[in-house]
């Protein structure tokens, strides 16, 4: 599927998943940090790189989603689909260990909050894997069929 949204020539969306996929990753390294150290400085460090990445996936996302709106309807396939709710649902998950660090004294992370962001670690590993996979894919092959996730 071709990008709607670009700047200079290049799609956008690609462009700003590294910034929340990164900073959502290390949350997830800064709590193993606290796992492994105790120290109450890490568990606030990850509660602010979770918030911080929360604000840049759902700008990302938007993105995202403005490709899709705007693509013609035999670019869109069932795994572009599966790509946006896969995000979204790396988006809930994350949000989920932030709220369940609201009002908690030094942002400690319970093991509910843990398990969420790691969660949303592996479905951010499988969205990538479709998003890269989408990207590098023609919308329709050679015979004009429409693309599929399908292996040579």
């Amino acid at each position: 599927m071709r990008s709607r949204v670009r700047f200079a020539g290049r799609s956008v969306h690609p462009l700003l998943v590294v910034l929340p996929l990164c900073l959502l990753g290390a949350s997830a390294a800064v709590d193993a940090l606290h796992l492994v150290t105790g120290h109450p400085g890490f568990s606030a460090a990850a509660g602010h790189l979770i918030a911080a990445g929360l604000l840049l996936g759902v700008v990302t996302a938007s993105v995202g989603w403005m490709d899709r709106a705007f693509a013609s309807p035999d670019e869109v396939r069932r795994a572009d689909l599966l790509h946006a709710v896969a995000d979204g649902g790396v988006l809930a998950l994350f949000a989920l260990s932030w709220v369940l660090r609201l009002g908690v004294e030094g942002w400690q992370p319970a093991w509910p909050a843990l398990a969420a962001s790691w969660a949303g670690l592996l479905v951010a590993g499988f969205s990538g894997w479709l998003g890269v996979d989408l990207a590098g894919r023609p919308a329709a092959d050679e015979d004009g069929r429409p693309g599929s996730l399908r292996t040579a």
